[in-house]
């Protein structure tokens, strides 16, 4: 079984009007999956460098992309998710957090934060909102509450 992915690839003006191509290897990158071809390759727009392929053919479990011209790769890249990588991130186990993410932070961090929010208990009292872990133990994260006849105002999380 194949997938077929669009793919773009920005090499830079120092590129433009070259016969761009790619080799496609297996995800592992140990075998050749599909041999150099400028077939379906473009440059759009014209003389910008920015190169596209509408939809090249790869594994089904992805595949790694080298771009360039015969002989030469500019750039690699993988790409083309599988079933697998999609099932494994749906089984992605969520570590409660301990303190505020950075901003910074993985996805997985974020939406374990995003969803000890929706979940844990948060007190709030005229001056903070307390958020706990799962079993009301520690606090997770604070952040000071204050207000005037015309505004409410929460602080950042920390």
């Amino acid at each position: 079984m194949t997938q077929s992915v669009p793919f773009d690839a920005y090499l830079g003006a120092s590129k433009t009007g070259q016969a761009i191509g790619c080799i496609v290897y297996q995800l592992d990158g140990s075998a050749v999956y599909s041999a150099f071809s400028t077939t379906g390759w473009y440059e759009s727009p014209a003389s910008s460098g920015a190169f596209h392929h509408a939809g090249m053919t790869l594994p089904d479990a992805g595949g790694v992309v080298a771009v360039g011209v015969s002989g030469t790769e500019y750039i690699r890249s993988s790409v083309g998710a599988s079933a697998s990588a999609v099932a494994d991130v749906w089984a992605y186990a969520n570590v409660e957090p301990t303190s505020v993410p950075a901003s910074t932070a993985s996805m997985g961090s974020i939406l374990g934060w995003l969803f000890a929010l929706a979940k844990n208990k948060i007190i709030q009292t005229s001056t903070a909102q307390i958020l706990y872990n799962d079993d009301d133990t520690n606090t997770i994260a604070t952040s000071a509450q204050s207000a005037d006849n015309n505004s409410f105002y929460r602080d950042k999380w920390r």
